[in-house]
């Protein structure tokens, strides 16, 4: 026996965009549409601010999200998820440190001391990259 299922109706639209949904010819129309509709009216969120979070709270959110409660907790990243990651990285623009940040950090990392076990790490990634 087939269930019907009606249009619109949100978990069967739930993670497809519009031109998935539709087809790109019928997806530009729809969002003609919406575009048209919406001109002239304030967004629901003008001007809104977000208010700062207690510090209570943080600490709260914080231990809930632990361990076994975190939602990726003993997952891994599929390799087509890995891909995305890093296609989305590789066009970001990183800023060079200022000389003001390198300095804290130079001066935060005195006195500390690498293990031999670390150092070898170091040194194989930085013979990879050579390559």
């Amino acid at each position: 026996m087939e269930t019907k299922v009606k249009l619109g109706h949100p978990s069967h639209r739930k993670g497809l965009s519009t031109e998935e949904e539709y087809g790109l010819k019928k997806a530009q129309e729809i969002k003609n549409k919406w575009r048209v509709k919406m001109i002239g009216k304030e967004p629901w969120n003008k001007g809104l601010k977000l208010k700062p979070r207690s510090d209570e709270w943080k600490k709260m959110m914080s231990e809930k999200m632990r361990g076994e409660n975190h939602p990726m907790y003993g997952k891994k990243h599929t390799p087509e998820t890995i891909k995305k990651i890093k296609l989305g990285r590789k066009n970001k623009v990183e800023k060079p440190h200022t000389e003001k940040t390198k300095r804290k950090i130079s001066s935060s990392l005195i006195g500390h001391k690498v293990s031999k076990i670390t150092r070898l790490k170091i040194k194989k990634t930085k013979l990879r990259r050579k390559k």
